[in-house]
């Protein structure tokens, strides 16, 4: 049975000397580089779409760009995890952050969209009971609209050309 994480490596030059590899390096098999985009969507809504793996090294970009929407549009917010593959526990803070300062309103102020990995760490800590959690996008955007978080605009409707 191993102890040691992969990641830990002794030095072959003196077991003195621990080596650790970098654990949200890029270039290792299977992570993707975190990437955190914000955009207006059609309907009205202000979206922070994050996609690659994001943690403690990379919190700050999704923390800029939610600062960022909340700053230049009072639009109720999206934040859209359906491209993350991973999120740890300092994502979820900055969650919890934005519900305690945006309120716990009726209808919401903003909405998650998540699927596997952060999906599943929202209901595991029970998080999608205390902030509107969705599975899909299409499914968050018509639950706001039906409700009047947003006044959908006739000349600018998505799938319209």
């Amino acid at each position: 049975m191993r102890l040691w994480p992969n990641f830990l490596k002794t030095s072959s030059q003196s077991d003195s000397v621990l080596r650790i590899g970098a654990f949200n390096d890029s270039s290792a098999a299977g992570l993707r580089r975190p990437e955190v985009k914000h955009r207006r969507l059609d309907s009205g809504i202000a979206a922070v779409q994050v996609s690659g793996e994001l943690d403690l090294a990379s919190v700050g970009k999704l923390e800029a760009k939610i600062e960022q929407a909340l700053a230049q549009d009072p639009a109720p917010l999206l934040i859209d995890f359906t491209d993350c593959g991973f999120i740890d526990s300092t994502v979820l803070s900055v969650l919890v952050g934005l519900r305690r300062r945006l309120g716990d309103s009726a209808p919401p102020r903003f909405a998650v969209v998540a699927q596997d990995q952060p999906l599943g760490v929202l209901r595991l800590t029970r998080l999608d009971r205390e902030m509107p959690v969705y599975p899909s996008l299409a499914e968050a955007l018509s639950v706001l609209e039906v409700i009047g978080v947003t006044e959908p605009q006739a000349s600018v409707r998505p799938g319209s050309s």
